[in-house]
């Protein structure tokens, strides 16, 4: 190649295009991997209610999270946990592009917060149906702060 300068070797537009796209999704990735000091994933949620009782925050959120097309699938002390399927934008992000065969999970904890309330974590995950094999493996859900309005409902209903 004798004398070839860099800029004279062409990469095609598609490749370019590809390489841009797979470092983007790298960098969101590994964005969020990032913990804040609280334990919590960034991009997670959490709200603070005061003066209500666990029971109450508990019946609260079942209603809530149902109106928005959540089961609650577990319920243990301080922990509740919640499912629907999967839609379009889980689908493509989380890979399952042949079915719809993806379950959004949210478990919300309740934390004690001071004398009289209550901190409402939630942390979310995608899990992808693996076609029978029974895995199932569960994926970081990286829309998880879209939960912060549903907790928010929670502690707006409450309050008033």
């Amino acid at each position: 190649m004798g004398g070839a300068q860099l800029s004279e070797i062409m990469i095609p537009k598609s490749s370019r295009f590809i390489a841009m796209i797979a470092l983007a999704v790298l960098a969101v990735l590994v964005s969020g991997c990032v913990t804040t000091g609280r334990d919590m994933p960034t991009g997670q949620a959490e709200v603070v209610i005061r003066g209500q009782s666990i029971e109450t925050i508990q019946a609260k959120s079942e209603e809530v999270f149902h109106r928005h097309g959540f089961n609650m699938t577990a319920l243990t002390g301080s922990e509740m946990r919640f499912e629907r399927r999967g839609g379009v934008t889980d689908n493509l992000l989380y890979g399952n592009w042949v079915d719809n065969k993806t379950i959004t999970e949210v478990t919300v904890f309740l934390v004690p917060e001071g004398e009289n309330g209550w901190r409402l974590r939630s942390r979310s995950k995608v899990l992808r149906d693996t076609f029978g094999d029974g895995s199932n493996p569960p994926v970081f859900d990286l829309q998880g702060a879209k939960y912060g309005s549903i907790l928010k409902k929670i502690r707006n209903e409450l309050t008033q």
